[in-house]
């Protein structure tokens, strides 16, 4: 039921477009400019990454092997690359402070762990796509997990990190059950998982900012 669910146009992109969406509402609240800003491009971000992503892209069609595979990397690394942004210039005030040293910090560990995960897939090849998923989701959660612990942030910052651990584990746990037990309750996991990365990530951004508190 679940995967059927998952596999689905009602959870992609239908669901993960009413998830980014419903991540933008906090917005409508916000006066500051430059948090306001970038909840729009977050949102407009995982509406086209929803789309363009897809089997089967609405109103375009099948895309291709080749260009589904360049939709579907380019949306990783750019999906990855909203919290390293958001790391680099989240402020204790309640701020964003962006710079061009910042904006290419972000794109350069954004594209850390998909090299490693490419490296460790010439390692140890594999033809099973779920085991890829489930070593970029272990590399992914460990390299949060290491700045959590080695770089210290404000609280806003901490928060966010917390909440990007929490998504990348839940979908660590969904493939390692699919993987072991093949279990239908596998999909329902990355479902959730969907939900916070497409839409709840951007929300979870606004409504955690306390100015001021580090």
């Amino acid at each position: 039921m679940f995967e059927s669910f998952y596999n689905s146009f009602w959870q992609h992109p239908v669901l993960l477009w009413l998830s980014a969406i419903m991540g933008f509402l906090p917005y409508l609240a916000k006066s500051k400019r430059p948090l306001l800003t970038f909840g729009l491009g977050l949102t407009f971000l995982s509406l086209l990454d929803a789309w363009l992503t897809t089997t089967v892209i609405p109103g375009i069609g099948e895309p291709g092997k080749g260009l589904g595979l360049f939709f579907g990397v380019s949306f990783v690394i750019l999906g990855d690359m909203r919290y390293f942004l958001f790391r680099s210039a989240a402020g204790s005030d309640g701020e964003l402070h962006w710079s061009k040293k910042k904006i290419f910090s972000a794109f350069s560990l954004s594209l850390l762990v998909p090299l490693l995960s490419q490296v460790a897939g010439l390692i140890f090849p594999t033809s099973n796509s779920r085991v890829t998923f489930a070593v970029y989701e272990a590399m992914f959660a460990t390299l949060v997990i290491m700045q959590l612990m080695l770089q210290a942030g404000n609280l806003w910052v901490r928060r966010v990190q917390w909440f990007v651990l929490a998504y990348y584990l839940l979908w660590l746990t969904s493939d390692l059950v699919i993987l072991l037990t093949g279990s239908d309750f596998g999909f329902l996991l990355r479902v959730l998982a969907n939900c916070m990365y497409y839409g709840g990530l951007t929300g979870f951004i606004a409504l955690s900012v306390k100015p001021g508190a580090d």
